[in-house]
Protein backbone atom coordinates (compact mmCIF):
# COMPACT_ATOMS: atom_id res chain seq x y z
CA UNK A 1 0.00 0.00 0.00
CA UNK A 2 2.68 2.41 0.80
CA UNK A 3 3.55 2.04 -2.82
CA UNK A 4 0.63 3.24 -3.96
CA UNK A 5 0.79 6.48 -1.79
CA UNK A 6 3.81 7.80 -3.28
CA UNK A 7 3.00 6.79 -6.78
CA UNK A 8 -0.61 8.05 -6.53
CA UNK A 9 0.35 11.70 -5.46
CA UNK A 10 2.17 13.01 -8.21
CA UNK A 11 -0.90 12.17 -10.85
CA UNK A 12 -2.95 14.05 -8.70
CA UNK A 13 -0.51 17.30 -8.39
CA UNK A 14 -0.80 16.97 -12.00
CA UNK A 15 -4.49 17.03 -11.99
CA UNK A 16 -4.97 20.02 -9.74
CA UNK A 17 -2.44 22.15 -11.51
CA UNK A 18 -3.92 21.37 -14.62
CA UNK A 19 -7.79 22.32 -13.59
CA UNK A 20 -6.25 25.19 -11.76
CA UNK A 21 -4.87 26.48 -15.18
CA UNK A 22 -8.65 25.24 -17.10
CA UNK A 23 -10.33 27.52 -14.76
CA UNK A 24 -7.88 30.53 -15.18
CA UNK A 25 -8.06 30.40 -18.37
CA UNK A 26 -11.54 30.80 -18.42
CA UNK A 27 -11.53 34.08 -16.52
CA UNK A 28 -7.81 34.92 -18.92
CA UNK A 29 -9.35 34.22 -22.32
CA UNK A 30 -5.83 35.73 -23.79
CA UNK A 31 -4.09 32.93 -21.56
CA UNK A 32 -5.34 30.10 -23.41
CA UNK A 33 -3.58 29.77 -26.43
CA UNK A 34 -0.15 30.28 -23.83
CA UNK A 35 -1.21 27.79 -21.37
CA UNK A 36 -2.89 25.01 -23.93
CA UNK A 37 0.37 23.10 -24.24
CA UNK A 38 1.20 22.90 -20.39
CA UNK A 39 -2.38 21.76 -19.64
CA UNK A 40 -2.33 19.04 -22.50
CA UNK A 41 1.10 18.14 -20.93
CA UNK A 42 -0.14 17.82 -17.43
CA UNK A 43 -2.69 15.71 -18.59
CA UNK A 44 -0.33 13.79 -20.90
CA UNK A 45 1.90 13.25 -17.26
CA UNK A 46 -0.93 12.41 -15.42
CA UNK A 47 -1.93 9.27 -17.72
CA UNK A 48 1.32 7.96 -17.05
CA UNK A 49 1.40 8.09 -13.45
CA UNK A 50 -2.08 7.01 -13.15
CA UNK A 51 -1.47 3.84 -15.00
CA UNK A 52 0.99 2.85 -12.16
CA UNK A 53 -1.27 4.28 -9.60
CA UNK A 54 -3.72 1.74 -10.78
CA UNK A 55 -1.12 -1.27 -10.84
CA UNK A 56 -0.21 -0.05 -7.27
CA UNK A 57 -3.72 0.18 -6.52
CA UNK A 58 -4.91 -3.15 -7.31
CA UNK A 59 -1.74 -4.74 -5.08
CA UNK A 60 -2.85 -2.54 -2.17
CA UNK A 61 -6.19 -3.35 -2.75
CA UNK A 62 -5.61 -7.33 -2.62
CA UNK A 63 -3.72 -6.84 0.59
CA UNK A 64 -6.84 -4.81 2.28
CA UNK A 65 -9.85 -6.60 0.87
CA UNK A 66 -12.94 -5.02 -0.51
CA UNK A 67 -14.56 -2.89 1.72
CA UNK A 68 -17.26 0.08 1.20
CA UNK A 69 -14.80 2.52 1.26
CA UNK A 70 -12.50 0.63 -0.78
CA UNK A 71 -15.54 0.76 -3.44
CA UNK A 72 -16.14 4.16 -2.84
CA UNK A 73 -12.55 5.14 -3.64
CA UNK A 74 -12.88 3.05 -7.02
CA UNK A 75 -15.91 4.45 -8.15
CA UNK A 76 -14.82 8.20 -7.35
CA UNK A 77 -11.28 7.24 -9.03
CA UNK A 78 -12.97 6.38 -11.80
CA UNK A 79 -14.92 9.17 -12.60
CA UNK A 80 -12.38 11.15 -12.12
CA UNK A 81 -10.10 9.32 -14.04
CA UNK A 82 -12.90 9.51 -17.42
CA UNK A 83 -13.27 12.99 -16.86
CA UNK A 84 -10.00 14.25 -16.76
CA UNK A 85 -9.42 11.37 -19.99
CA UNK A 86 -12.33 12.82 -21.89
CA UNK A 87 -11.03 16.47 -21.17
CA UNK A 88 -7.43 15.27 -22.55
CA UNK A 89 -9.54 13.65 -25.81
CA UNK A 90 -10.58 17.02 -26.38
CA UNK A 91 -7.83 18.47 -26.16
CA UNK A 92 -5.78 16.34 -28.83
CA UNK A 93 -8.57 16.34 -31.07
CA UNK A 94 -8.57 20.02 -31.42
CA UNK A 95 -4.64 20.32 -31.26
CA UNK A 96 -4.15 23.02 -34.27
CA UNK A 97 -1.36 20.76 -35.52
CA UNK A 98 -3.90 17.66 -35.66
CA UNK A 99 -6.42 19.96 -36.80
CA UNK A 100 -4.34 21.43 -39.68
CA UNK A 101 -3.71 17.84 -41.17
CA UNK A 102 -7.58 16.97 -41.09
CA UNK A 103 -9.55 18.34 -43.84
CA UNK A 104 -12.79 16.26 -43.15
CA UNK A 105 -16.16 18.35 -43.14
CA UNK A 106 -17.67 16.52 -39.92
CA UNK A 107 -14.17 16.62 -38.13
CA UNK A 108 -14.07 20.40 -38.70
CA UNK A 109 -17.39 20.54 -37.27
CA UNK A 110 -16.91 18.62 -34.25
CA UNK A 111 -13.96 20.23 -33.61
CA UNK A 112 -15.46 23.97 -34.22
CA UNK A 113 -18.49 22.74 -31.44
CA UNK A 114 -15.63 21.51 -28.88
CA UNK A 115 -13.69 24.99 -29.77
CA UNK A 116 -16.86 26.26 -28.32
CA UNK A 117 -16.87 24.39 -25.01
CA UNK A 118 -13.62 25.73 -24.37
CA UNK A 119 -14.83 28.99 -25.42
CA UNK A 120 -18.10 28.92 -23.08
CA UNK A 121 -16.14 27.59 -20.12
CA UNK A 122 -17.87 23.73 -20.43
CA UNK A 123 -14.10 22.05 -20.23
CA UNK A 124 -13.09 24.28 -17.00
CA UNK A 125 -17.02 22.90 -15.25
CA UNK A 126 -15.95 19.45 -16.45
CA UNK A 127 -12.53 20.17 -14.91
CA UNK A 128 -14.01 21.54 -11.81
CA UNK A 129 -16.58 18.23 -11.67
CA UNK A 130 -13.58 16.21 -12.01
CA UNK A 131 -11.59 17.78 -9.48
CA UNK A 132 -14.16 17.49 -6.88
CA UNK A 133 -14.42 13.73 -7.97
CA UNK A 134 -10.69 13.33 -7.25
CA UNK A 135 -10.65 15.66 -3.67
CA UNK A 136 -13.65 12.78 -2.63
CA UNK A 137 -11.46 9.81 -4.00
CA UNK A 138 -7.77 11.55 -1.93
CA UNK A 139 -10.09 12.12 1.39
CA UNK A 140 -11.38 8.03 1.18
CA UNK A 141 -7.82 6.98 0.73
CA UNK A 142 -7.09 8.66 3.71
CA UNK A 143 -9.75 7.58 5.31
CA UNK A 144 -8.53 4.33 4.39
CA UNK A 145 -4.79 4.92 5.00
CA UNK A 146 -5.55 6.62 8.16
CA UNK A 147 -9.10 6.48 9.53
CA UNK A 148 -12.19 8.21 8.66
CA UNK A 149 -11.40 10.61 11.68
CA UNK A 150 -8.26 11.88 10.33
CA UNK A 151 -9.44 15.46 9.14
CA UNK A 152 -12.44 17.60 9.00
CA UNK A 153 -12.30 17.44 5.11
CA UNK A 154 -12.01 13.39 5.07
CA UNK A 155 -14.96 13.48 8.04
CA UNK A 156 -17.18 15.17 6.26
CA UNK A 157 -16.52 13.09 2.87
CA UNK A 158 -16.46 9.81 4.70
CA UNK A 159 -19.92 10.48 6.64
CA UNK A 160 -21.30 12.16 3.31
CA UNK A 161 -20.08 8.77 1.22
CA UNK A 162 -20.41 6.16 3.58
CA UNK A 163 -22.55 6.58 6.33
Amino acid sequence: MNIHLLVVHFPIVCLVLYSLLEIISVFKPSWKAKLQFTKIFLLVIWVVGAFMAVQTWEIARDLIGKTNVIEAHETYADLAYKLYAIILFLYIITWEQVVVRVKNNLIIKIVSFIDKMHKYGIVAILSIIALVFLTITGALGAAISHGPDTDPVVKFVYDLIIN
